[in-house]
């Protein structure tokens, strides 16, 4: 079991969605003012999901796709990639540096398979913390 506090949650939303290495305290801190700002207060699901260390990528896939966008766990997840995106630390995430053709190509080919098995992944994860 791992710690449940906002800015544990924050750093686990982090270390799934943006990078494992550890964020900035600073970020962390504004991930948990943005959301409760926006009025995204804790749900049970994420609650669980972080409290057991589990893959939220996949899960968010699966849950955005059940249940649309406007779910907890999705909310959460455009706020630490909204937060991350800002800073220069986190350029190399999200904007390509050096670009290439075969590489575009196999991230082309690859996609389709990688989202099969996120999606496999995610629907365990929420069919085991759901019930």
């Amino acid at each position: 079991m791992y710690d449940t506090g906002p800015l544990a949650e924050a750093r686990h939303f982090h270390r799934c969605f943006v990078s494992r290495a550890d964020p900035p305290p600073e970020l962390l801190r504004n991930f948990a003012g943005a959301c409760e700002a926006l009025g995204i207060g804790p749900d049970r699901l994420t609650r669980e999901l972080c409290s057991a260390g589990a893959d939220l990528v996949s899960a968010e896939f699966v849950n955005r796709r059940r249940k649309g966008p406007a779910n907890p766990l999705t909310q959460r997840a455009l706020v630490i990639l909204a937060l991350a995106e800002a800073r220069p630390e986190s350029a190399d995430r999200f904007l390509l540096r050096e670009p290439s053709a075969p590489g575009a190509w196999l991230e082309l080919v690859s996609a389709p398979i990688r989202a099969a098995a996120q999606f496999v992944k995610g629907a365990i994860l929420l069919w085991r913390h759901e019930r």
